[in-house]
């Protein structure tokens, strides 16, 4: 009898061992961390996002007040990264803050995206700078992307861990026009600007997550009727040569129509040199009469 009671004891704590173990083993699944510090450097290719004027030149500067959007596993995330511009260069940066995103590995790809995360590109002003001026190129219209792969992925305590991943290349998505029309050899003050191009793929708004792209007429509205140039954010999507078709109404009220031949290197994603400006002397018809042009 003695020997039995001996062998039931043993037999209970080891089913009280397992039990212990399996019970260690469900709440390690549980503790998996879900929000992860992240700080990126950054740095904006010349071409990219340059909109800090000094006479015909655009130079490429990050500002205080952007933010990043990041995606992963192909949806943008709730949260965005701040900006720190480097005090010596403002073409470089830190980026910085925390992101929710489960079963992250070392290898994984982060997309980050600039100015917004909408991307579209209605609604612009006519308005190259302005980092608070809603409507500006510089604040709502200079989409630029990155991406950098992650190489530690470090657990921390209370479900916070820290990634840390490889420097972020920002690469441009379009190219910014400036316009300048004239009636004969007067300045046209406009009231607005449709754009469309023969091949039919000017960007209206383009969706990463999802992976679709809208394309049509591009519509710029000015607050005022202006002579002086009208900058415009463009991404077409073909880029072979073709004719690009404006429609303008001038602060007279009437309508003008053109057509402009743009060779194939006008259609760089990067922002094309003010002085090498591709769009020069387009011409404006109204009646079959010369009244416009363009610079």
């Amino acid at each position: 009898m003695k020997k039995i009671n001996i062998w039931m004891s043993v037999l209970a704590l080891a089913v009280l061992g397992t039990s212990c173990m399996e019970q260690e083993m469900v709440l390690e699944e549980k503790s998996r961390t879900q929000a992860w510090n992240l700080t990126i450097r950054a740095e904006k290719e010349p071409d990219t996002k340059g909109l800090d004027l000094v006479g015909n030149r655009l130079n490429t500067l990050w500002r205080s007040s952007e933010t990043v959007s990041v995606l992963a596993k192909g949806s943008y995330l709730a949260q965005t990264l701040d900006v720190t511009p480097d005090a010596q260069n403002a073409k470089l940066a830190t980026l910085s803050g925390s992101v929710n995103v489960s079963e992250v590995n070392v290898d994984d790809v982060l997309t980050l995206q600039i100015p917004r995360q909408t991307w579209d590109y209605t609604g612009q002003k006519g308005v190259l700078l302005g980092p608070d001026e809603a409507g500006s190129i510089e604040k709502d219209y200079a989409y630029a992307l990155a991406e950098v792969t992650v190489t530690g992925v470090t657990p921390g305590s209370e479900m916070m861990g820290t990634l840390t991943t490889t420097n972020a290349h920002f690469v441009n998505q379009q190219a910014i026009y400036r316009l300048n029309f004239k009636n004969g050899d007067a300045p046209l003050a406009v009231k607005d600007v449709t754009l469309s191009s023969s091949k039919g793929k000017i960007v209206l708004s383009r969706n990463l997550a999802e992976g679709t792209t809208t394309y049509g007429s591009l519509t710029v509205n000015m607050e005022s009727s202006s002579a002086d140039p009208i900058y415009v954010a463009l991404r077409n999507d073909d880029k072979t040569a073709q004719d690009y078709f404006f429609s303008v109404t001038g602060a007279d009220g009437l309508t003008y129509t053109g057509k402009k031949t743009i060779p194939a290197e006008a259609f760089s994603h990067g922002f094309l040199g003010i002085q090498d400006m591709a769009l020069t002397k387009l011409l404006l018809s109204k009646s079959d009469t010369q009244v416009a042009e363009a610079l």
